[in-house]
């Protein structure tokens, strides 16, 4: 369990930043002319985001490819769900907003991976 909350903890401090930072990047955040999130809405949606964190633990993929194909499906659900959300509330084009989605998420789990595996390799993190 201490594991586990560490991991999440350390993901929390990485996506959480960087999905507030880029959707504030793609106009989402303020947005008052044409609707939008404002910055409470943006932090839980980033924080909620990172429910698939005890979802994937609780799976525990076991090698580097089931891993990785975890992490692809994460990507896919939170991207998803974000361009959604964030499409919704702008009124911008749903199929850009899914994209822009994607590409918010992949970069956030991608630093949070990145960043885990380092701290998991120096044994920062237990296993």
């Amino acid at each position: 369990m201490v594991a586990w909350i560490l991991a999440y903890l350390v993901t929390l401090a990485v996506e959480v930043p960087i999905v507030l930072w880029l959707m504030r990047a793609a106009g989402w955040v303020p947005r008052t002319v044409d609707g939008g999130l404002g910055w409470p809405a943006a932090v839980a949606v980033a924080w909620g985001l990172n429910l698939t964190h005890p979802v994937l633990w609780w799976v525990g993929p076991q090698g580097l490819g089931a891993v990785l194909a975890a992490e692809v499906i994460v990507v896919a659900v939170e991207g998803v769900a974000l361009g959604l959300i964030a499409g919704r509330a702008t009124r911008d084009p749903l199929g850009v907003a899914v994209l822009m989605g994607l590409l918010i998420a992949f970069a956030a789990n991608f630093a949070s991976f990145a960043v885990g595996a380092g701290l998991y390799g120096v044994g920062w993190l237990p296993a």
